[in-house]
């Protein structure tokens, strides 16, 4: 898939459709971030392993942290041009996206 760099506006854009991703910068790179909140550990990797698939037929892989033992923290940003956000990682943040909104309510019931 090719990708895309993102001027700042199309990346505020693209955030006004993202419930709660946000631009952090870490280590002087701006990176695409959103913390998954679960009820529980078990669930909380389910959903990190339910990513890789998502993650693997995009050829665009997130870091992937699990803090707190119930939070998912994904962080993504296209490092083959020079560590920028592009439409890969807006593509991926949607799918990631969707793929958390089909969980249960009760899966979901901490909130990150």
């Amino acid at each position: 898939m090719s990708a895309k760099i993102l001027s700042e506006g199309e990346i505020k854009a693209a955030l006004a459709k993202l419930p709660q991703w946000s631009i952090q910068n870490v280590n002087r790179v701006n990176l695409l971030v959103k913390k998954f909140g679960f009820s529980g550990f078990t669930t909380a990797t389910k959903f990190a392993a339910t990513i890789a698939p998502i993650a693997n037929k995009m050829n665009h892989h997130p870091d992937l942290h699990i803090t707190n033992y119930r939070n998912v923290r994904v962080e993504t940003v296209t490092h083959d041009v020079g560590n920028k956000i592009t439409t890969n990682d807006i593509e991926l943040a949607k799918k990631i996206q969707a793929a958390y909104d089909k969980l249960s309510d009760n899966a979901k019931k901490f909130k990150a």
